[in-house]
């Protein structure tokens, strides 16, 4: 099989590649460098900044998740105890996963990087058993 540098086919393959790669590249310096100016420059105001908005997103998702519970169009009884049941599993599932991250994000903030592990392990183990059914 010959492959020729002549060929439109292989201009194009390179010629896409190299569009996808600068458009790579734009991108991370239009999103990425910013970030990283931020975090660099006010360390503090960017791991406050994160933390709001990952509690508002998850302020969010909780509140959504209640609503849905909530507004089931006539269930039963056995129904209605069903997602009762499932919506505080749900609920200490996610209350675990919160009190891990910000036992780790607190523990890794004031030096102590091994003893993260633990409430990694931790949250895990018993976010494994609310799942069980």
């Amino acid at each position: 099989m010959k492959f020729s540098f002549k060929s439109n086919r292989f201009v194009k393959v390179i010629s896409t590649v190299f569009c996808i790669a600068v458009a790579c590249i734009i991108l991370s310096y239009l999103f990425v460098y910013p970030l990283w100016f931020f975090a660099d420059k006010k360390p503090h105001a960017f791991s406050i900044t994160i933390f709001v908005i990952f509690i508002l997103f998850l302020a969010y998702k909780v509140v959504y998740k209640i609503k849905a519970y909530l507004t089931f169009e006539n269930p039963d009884i056995i129904e209605k105890k069903k997602r009762i049941r499932r919506l505080v599993k749900g609920l200490f599932f996610w209350g675990i996963l919160i009190l891990s991250f910000l036992i780790i994000v607190s523990l890794v903030l004031n030096g102590y990087r091994a003893f993260s592990f633990i409430p990694l392990v931790l949250g895990i183990v018993f976010c494994g058993f609310l799942q069980k059914k």
